[in-house]
């Protein structure tokens, strides 16, 4: 089992800010199936350049990591990163919600179209 790094992490998830789900290089390889080896079930946040926190779900391990393994932290600067981590969510949910609401008013009846064909003859049990 190695031992997780800053450094690797990141070649994971790519130098990205926010939230990933990662491949566990903890206990990933010992799953019974090929399917299970490759699930994502390592929650990683990322908020900071030199922070992240991390956890598992399959295997439990959950921590912290610093670039360069430095004991220092600057919390004032990861909550103002958090702040600006939840900003983004927040703008991205917005976006998300207005192209809905603009799909649902763009709709049109089926009435006459070839989806309503479509449900009538090929999907009639």
């Amino acid at each position: 089992m190695e031992a997780l790094s800053f450094d690797g992490i990141i070649s994971t998830i790519g130098n990205k800010f926010g939230k990933f789900d990662a491949v566990c290089p903890l206990c990933s390889a010992s799953r019974s199936t090929a399917e299970k080896r490759i699930r994502k079930v390592l929650r990683v946040w990322r908020e900071a350049e030199d922070f992240l926190t991390y956890h598992c779900i399959h295997c439990g391990e959950k921590g912290w990591l610093r670039r360069g393994g430095s004991s220092v932290i600057d919390f004032e600067r990861i909550e103002a990163a958090r702040r600006e981590a939840e900003a983004r969510d927040l703008e991205a949910r917005s976006r998300r919600t207005l192209r809905a609401r603009y799909l649902w008013r763009a709709s049109l009846p089926i009435q006459r179209t070839p989806a309503e064909r479509y449900l009538r003859e090929v999907r009639v049990s």
